[in-house]
C-alpha cells in the first residue's frame, strides 16, 4: 500500500476539521483502490493523528 501524505506548504498550516480530513482521505484512499474507512474507525483514526501530532510537525519549528 502506497503511504499517503498531506502535502503542508506553509509551516502555519491550519489542521484540517475532521469532515475535511475524511473526505480528502476517502477520496484518496479511492483514488488507489482501497475502501474509505468507515465513519467509526475514521473518528479513531483522526483522533490518534491529533495525539500523536502528525498535523503539527511542521509548526514552531518542527521539521
Amino acid at each position: 500500500m502506497k503511504q499517503l501524505e498531506f502535502d503542508f506548504k506553509t509551516r502555519d498550516c491550519e489542521i484540517p476539521t475532521f469532515d475535511t480530513w475524511y473526505a480528502e482521505n476517502s477520496h484518496e484512499r479511492r483514488q488507489f483502490g482501497e475502501k474509505a474507512y468507515s465513519k467509526m474507525k475514521a473518528v479513531s483514526i483522526y483522533a490518534d493523528l491529533i495525539e500523536s501530532g502528525f498535523f503539527y510537525r511542521y509548526k514552531k519549528g518542527g521539521k
